[in-house]
């Protein structure tokens, strides 16, 4: 359900994923309504591994890659 209009973010499946925005590398945060921003545990180098984009307007998810020092959220899951 739509976060900007107050909803929870949870979707068909159960998953409450909700908007925590990112930290910036030059230490701002920002977008803390708007994404969510996950990192994954796959790295594409040295410097920079894939995180994953939630947002209120796409259903699915978007993959992209930022620099290991920028700040998102992590999942943890419970085995």
């Amino acid at each position: 359900s739509s976060w900007s209009q107050g909803g929870n973010g949870t979707d068909l499946y159960g998953y409450s994923g909700l908007p925590g925005g990112s930290r910036y590398l030059g230490g701002g945060f920002g977008e803390n309504s708007e994404f969510g921003f996950l990192w994954s545990s796959t790295e594409l180098d040295d410097e920079y591994a894939f995180y994953r984009r939630l947002d209120y307007v796409h259903t699915g998810t978007v993959r992209h890659n930022y620099n290991k020092p920028g700040g998102f959220s992590v999942r943890c899951l419970k085995d």
